[in-house]
């Protein structure tokens, strides 16, 4: 028989078809969240790092005049320091580049869990059209237990009226 008695078949298959869709809902928009921020995070870095690739360019071409135009000396070590100034600029370029490159790489990611995300959502309507067939097809089931009942019901009354 009916494994929960006291609930009715239809009420137990629409509470499990709700929680599945509630938990592809919940899964959809924190997804949807995410690849919103990651996009809006990706948009941001790639501003970021064009501002400060031409800020180290610009850096490291006044510094390369000025070095042309200093002599160190032993008071001063200013040409030494536009070296380092350089090597700086140098390694927070290369530093900058490395970090576009490894935003574009997220970006196939977010592509791919927006797909993810996609076939989720289909899978969550499927399996609701599935629960709402297996619904029928159970309360079917269940009128025609309650028929059988109710008809050898009515014959046992039958015979005792005999």
């Amino acid at each position: 028989m009916h494994p929960f008695p006291n609930i009715p078949p239809d009420m137990l298959s629409e509470v499990i078809e709700g929680v599945g869709a509630l938990i592809g809902l919940a899964l959809a928009t924190a997804v949807g969240y995410l690849v919103r921020a990651m996009r809006a995070l990706h948009d941001r870095q790639k501003d970021t790092d064009s501002n400060v690739t031409k800020a180290l360019k610009t850096l490291s071409k006044d510094s390369a005049e000025v070095k042309a135009q200093v002599v160190n000396s032993h008071k001063t070590i200013l040409r030494d320091d536009l070296d380092n100034i350089t090597k700086i600029a140098q390694d927070a370029s290369a530093a900058a580049k490395g970090t576009a490159h490894r935003v574009d790489r997220i970006q196939p990611v977010l592509t791919e869990l927006v797909k993810a995300v996609d076939d989720l959502r289909e899978s969550v309507h499927e399996m609701r059209r599935d629960s709402q067939v297996e619904r029928k097809r159970t309360n079917a089931l269940f009128e025609a237990v309650d028929k059988l009942d109710n008809t050898r019901e009515d014959k046992e009354n039958c015979t005792r009226c005999n």
